[in-house]
């Protein structure tokens, strides 16, 4: 459905995201086999970093917060540690940058929290929804 949205209003920036962090928590999914999670994966981390160059005015959820939580997440689950570890670096970094010029939501500082704790201690508490 958000699929058929988009494609009728591609300007809609809140059904891309929201598709692209279904994307995102399907990937994570036990149910889910490798070859589609990769796919549902890439998918989801373009659409979320094409609407984070976006003007983030237009948004009432940062997709860098949404790929803070939820792609880490899904890397995790599909093994893939290493790889969630630069992108955790990665995020972490715009996150701050973007602090510069936005001020902080309590999801923006919960993702930087979280990002932060990951990298010094691997450990890693999945949001309740990303789980």
């Amino acid at each position: 459905m958000l699929g058929k949205s988009i494609a009728a209003y591609p300007e809609n920036v809140f059904a891309e995201h929201a598709l692209a962090r279904l994307r995102l928590r399907i990937a994570a999914s036990d149910d889910t086999d490798e070859p589609t999670a990769k796919r549902l994966i890439q998918d989801a981390v373009s659409a979320l970093n094409r609407l984070d160059a976006r003007d983030q005015t237009l948004l009432d959820e940062y997709p860098l917060v949404t790929l803070s939580f939820f792609h880490i997440h899904a890397l995790l689950k599909r093994g893939q540690s290493d790889q969630a570890t630069r992108a955790a670096r990665d995020y972490l970094s715009r996150l701050n940058y973007m602090l510069k010029r936005v001020s902080a939501d309590n999801m923006t500082r919960t993702a930087i929290e979280q990002l932060t704790i990951f990298l010094a201690t691997g450990d890693w508490r999945p949001q309740r929804e990303a789980s």
